[in-house]
């Protein structure tokens, strides 16, 4: 009962956090529809472009290493009997991070020149009029975003080890639709200059995001005051754990600025193509993997620290099935349905076939790496909970010096989809080396449980992927003429009822995880009649 309790709790945990996230990822894709719409590839490359710089900060400080060295520790501190010692190490933590990333944010803008030119050296960037000042203008006034973005991420951390997730789950709903709103103002309102009323927008969505989960901890009361006791045992110990996870995480922040680096060598609108290709890749990976592996952590920590062992095994293995049947239809749905999906959400305005095509591609090799890619997001958290956070950093430096050796090679043949199909790979690597770390230092994972798990899922995803087949066919012999109508019928009636194919699929041959859903909307039906 104890160990059916802990999955629940999980699992309740992740579908409070994965409904925040979808409201946000859905305002996200419609911001990103109308950056695709609206502004030309030379301002939306500058804008990817100085984007990342901040992202590459906020998850290195905030979301990565920093969350995952303090929640264990938080967690041991607070379920320890003292609450206040917890609070005294998140405000010390916090202000130290307030402090480097403040230091951060001056340096980047007075260097900001010398950072764009390093990052994107490419001469099919550089050549372009006015592309690099535009990028280094953005730059500078996006990296003031860091500031704002990494205390929110830290004190999201906060809010999930005391297991409230829908509240900063929405809270970026809140940075998209200000951006959104900033997105639609004239150029002539911001001098005339392009692409400057996204840099703002993105300053002031943060501002918003980060006063709704300030406002969250207020209510519960776990808002941590501001100090510096650099005395607290508990911040040794989250410095030390950083460091190893730092350097883990960041390598694999890293291979996204390598990325850049890669792109700029290629045609104008490569930066922009893995952008938002990346978006249709993140709105299922945020909604499983991003959301169980957060929900996870704090449970996870709390089982190793009581000793159990056993438990443990039990929790991963559980939400890894959950995972996996929840991932595969979405890897089937974007790799048989990404023109369609990119002509629906993207083909509008300034964004013409060529950009289809070109999105489309990398789409496709996105569905192989989804499923890898959701695989380290539950697996991490396990090494994160019993403080292991050197063996994801070594796996992270094999993968990026394989990423940097093999993409180059893949790119004089493939173009950008070799530097794609190097993040396959280099995924897949990723996944392999933390599953079997988990033997060496976690503890006997009931792979053989896992293995013919994976068989059973293998019905439900032929016939669904047969059936999308099969639409394709039947929608050709009526020849829709228009080209929106007929990616919306693909998309949207075809992608729900294939996903119902492999859902009723799944239920036939005795799918754990279909009965579970179709037994709880079974008692749910029965109590309002």
């Amino acid at each position: 009962m104890e160990k059916l309790k802990e999955n629940q709790e999980v699992t309740r945990s992740a579908g409070a956090m994965a409904l925040g996230t979808l409201g946000s990822r859905i305002l996200g894709l419609l911001r990103d529809i109308i950056l695709a719409a609206l502004f030309p590839n030379l301002v939306k490359d500058a804008f990817v472009v100085a984007f990342r710089l901040p992202n590459l900060f906020r998850r290195l400080l905030g979301e990565g290493s920093l969350s995952v060295s303090f929640i264990p520790v938080y967690v041991d501190e607070r379920d320890s009997g003292s609450p206040i010692q917890a609070l005294n190490l998140a405000g010390t933590i916090w202000s130290l991070l307030m402090i480097l990333t403040a230091i951060l944010s001056a340096i980047g803008v007075i260097f900001m020149p010398d950072v764009i030119n390093m990052l994107v050296p490419g001469q099919s960037y550089q050549s372009v009029e006015g592309k690099v000042e535009l990028t280094v203008l953005l730059a500078r006034i996006m990296f003031l975003y860091l500031f704002l973005v990494t205390s929110y991420a830290f004190l999201m951390a906060i809010c999930q080890s005391h297991r409230k997730f829908f509240g900063p789950a929405i809270a970026p709903a809140f940075f998209n639709l200000v951006l959104i709103v900033f997105s639609l103002v004239p150029d002539s309102m911001v001098g005339g200059i392009s692409g400057v009323q996204l840099a703002l927008g993105v300053i002031l969505g943060g501002l918003a995001q980060l006063s709704l989960v300030v406002i969250q901890l207020v209510k519960i009361q776990k808002l941590p005051r501001p100090q510096l006791r650099l005395s607290h045992p508990g911040v040794k110990t989250v410095l030390a754990n950083m460091v190893p996870g730092m350097i883990g995480l960041g390598v694999l922040q890293l291979i996204g600025i390598v990325n850049v680096y890669f792109a700029s060598q290629l045609e104008q609108g490569s930066h922009s193509y893995i952008y938002f290709a990346d978006r249709i890749l993140e709105l299922p990976m945020s909604l499983i993997a991003i959301s169980l592996g957060s929900a996870l952590l704090p449970t996870l920590s709390s089982l190793w620290a009581k000793g159990k062992i056993a438990e443990m095994h039990s929790t991963c293995l559980s939400q890894l099935k959950v995972l996996v049947f929840t991932s595969l239809p979405c890897a089937i749905g974007m790799y048989f349905l990404a023109e369609p999906m990119v002509v629906l959400l993207f083909k509008h305005g300034k964004f013409d076939i060529e950009d289809v095509r070109a999105t489309q591609s990398i789409i496709e090799i996105y569905a192989f790496l989804l499923m890898a890619s959701s695989f380290v997001r539950v697996l991490a958290p396990s090494f994160y909970a019993i403080k292991n956070t050197w063996y994801p950093a070594v796996v992270s430096a094999i993968c990026l010096l394989v990423h940097i050796v093999l993409a180059p090679q893949l790119m004089t043949h493939y173009q950008l989809n070799g530097i794609i199909g190097s993040l396959v790979v280099t995924g897949y690597i990723n996944a392999i080396l933390l599953l079997v770390g988990y033997f060496f230092f976690i503890g006997k994972f009931p792979l053989k449980e896992f293995v013919l798990y994976l068989f059973k899922l293998t019905a439900p995803a032929l016939i669904m992927a047969g059936f999308i087949q099969l639409q394709f066919y039947i929608l050709s012999l009526i020849s829709i003429q228009a080209p929106f109508l007929n990616a919306f019928i693909n998309v949207v009636i075809g992608g729900v009822l294939s996903v119902l194919v492999y859902g009723m699929v799944a239920y036939y041959f005795k799918n754990e995880e279909v009965i579970q859903v179709a037994g709880l909307l079974r008692r749910k039906i029965l109590r309002k009649t």
